[in-house]
């Protein structure tokens, strides 16, 4: 399996002229990968992703597809679709033990440059992690196309904003500057 080793001040062309937003991969090596892109992030922005500041994430599926809506600090709430299926080699999504979750691998890019500006790595609570771990391993026996995703992505979009989908969540996971950590499940 190909791992891609990411590192401060590298530049990639295919970041270069994206829109603002959030993406998130998974690999079987590093776990979850959000990648955000912002234009010329400031300096205001890149402390909202400091380990001092609070951060939310909450996980909502719809017909299928995931939806993971993230908070940084002060920024407001962004979002963005996922699905295990659209990857070639299909992922493994480890057994999570008790007292452990899935490390989330934050990469902020500036899309103007294609030049990453920070990474910062997020240990996932227990109980998000098991409960994301199970709606993966379901997703996978779907075996959803790319076609079916894309339509579903466009449809939830345009039945809801982000504030609902966070509301519709089925598990969410914060934690504050002082290491708080807060988890819920809505099962």
């Amino acid at each position: 399996m190909y791992v891609d080793v990411l590192h401060v001040g590298q530049k990639r062309s295919e970041w270069v002229g994206e829109s603002d937003g959030y993406i998130m991969e998974y690999d079987n090596v590093s776990g979850l990968i959000l990648y955000v892109l912002f234009q010329r992030p400031t300096s205001e922005e890149m402390e909202q992703f400091a380990e001092n500041e609070h951060f939310k994430i909450a996980f909502m599926d719809y017909k299928g597809v995931g939806f993971f809506c993230l908070k940084f600090g002060a920024l407001p709430w962004g979002d963005c679709a996922f699905s295990p299926n659209l990857y070639g080699e299909k992922p493994v999504f480890e057994e999570i033990e008790d007292g452990k979750g899935y490390p989330l691998n934050v990469v902020i890019i500036d899309r103007e440059t294609g030049t990453i500006k920070a990474i910062r790595l997020i240990g996932l609570g227990n109980t998000f992690s098991k409960h994301f771990r199970e709606w993966c391993e379901e997703s996978l026996r779907r075996n959803m196309t790319r076609y079916w995703y894309l339509k579903t992505v466009k449809e939830c979009y345009e039945e809801y904003e982000i504030r609902q989908l966070v509301k519709r969540a089925e598990f969410q996971y914060e934690t504050s500057p002082h290491r708080e950590e807060k988890e819920q499940y809505r099962g």
